[in-house]
């Protein structure tokens, strides 16, 4: 129970930003709206700025989670492979944090593009954060427990989307746009708080870091001391030697896991082509 509340907590927290600024941007759609026109009638536009410019404005607004998160999947894997879970996931939190403060200060001063800047590479950093949080969760715990974990972390969506639809009412904080994106303030430190306490994947540790100490360490740290720290290296480097012959056996050589060559090869084979595209449109669709 403790190793499955460890996780949903940390999903939550995380992924707070994301879920929360998404939604909260679709219910308080009037308010936002509103804010945009009103801050270039205080710069001067008598009568506002016409309604196709308001339009592009809050589609960008809006629609800045899949501009910001298209252009970080290019770089997920590299901040996850090369710094490490524990890393990425303290410069992602980190950023979310600075560029929530942006997102209140920018409202606050009647900033429209700087709040569209703002949210777009907020959205950016979370595809930083949240994959390093899904793995080092993952490689953290048993096996056993993985399944449940990651299933209890799921329902962490439906809280955050359940308190950002009341909180973006015009009852509660609708039509005060600053203390209605600060609330997420608070969860995005502790995030940091926590990924700074946090120790590194064991996994990733004794597999690619190649630090017997260091994967020890978090060993402890997230099985306790009673742990068997030679008999779980064993299944941690048997599990290795089959990823390896499963790649090996499926055509691709484990040295051509870097980011660059896996994006040559859906670009130059035909039904990985097809499969990408299908993506695209399908998230279009959406």
């Amino acid at each position: 129970m403790p190793t499955v509340l460890f996780a949903s907590t940390l999903h939550f927290l995380v992924n707070f930003y994301l879920y929360y600024t998404t939604t909260v941007a679709n219910v308080a759609e009037v308010s936002i709206r509103q804010f945009i026109n009103n801050s270039y009638v205080m710069r001067g536009y008598s009568a506002g700025i016409d309604l196709a410019t308001e339009r592009w404005l809050w589609t960008l607004c809006l629609n800045g989670i899949f501009l910001g998160q298209a252009i970080s999947s290019t770089t997920t894997a590299f901040f996850n492979e090369r710094l490490g879970r524990r890393c990425s996931l303290i410069i992602g939190i980190t950023a979310v944090l600075l560029l929530n403060v942006v997102d209140v200060i920018a409202i606050a001063t009647h900033a429209p593009i700087i709040f569209i800047i703002s949210r777009c590479s907020g959205y950016f950093f979370t595809m930083i954060s949240g994959p390093a949080a899904n793995m080092l969760v993952v490689e953290a715990m048993p096996k056993a427990l993985r399944g449940p974990a990651m299933f209890f972390s799921g329902l962490t969506y439906n809280i955050i989307l359940i308190t950002a639809s009341v909180c973006a009412t015009d009852t509660v904080l609708g039509h005060h746009l600053p203390m209605l994106f600060a609330l997420g303030l608070p969860f995005s430190l502790l995030a940091l708080l926590m990924s700074v306490w946090l120790k590194e994947s064991p996994t990733y540790a004794l597999l690619t870091a190649r630090d017997e100490k260091r994967a020890k360490h978090s060993l402890h740290f997230y099985h306790g001391r009673i742990v068997d720290v030679e008999e779980m290296f064993k299944t941690m480097l048997r599990e290795e030697e089959l990823n390896v012959k499963r790649n090996s056996s499926g055509g691709t050589k484990i040295s051509d896991s870097s980011l660059f060559i896996q994006i040559k090869e859906l670009l130059m084979k035909r039904h990985l082509r097809k499969a990408v595209l299908c993506s695209l449109c399908a998230m279009q669709v959406k």
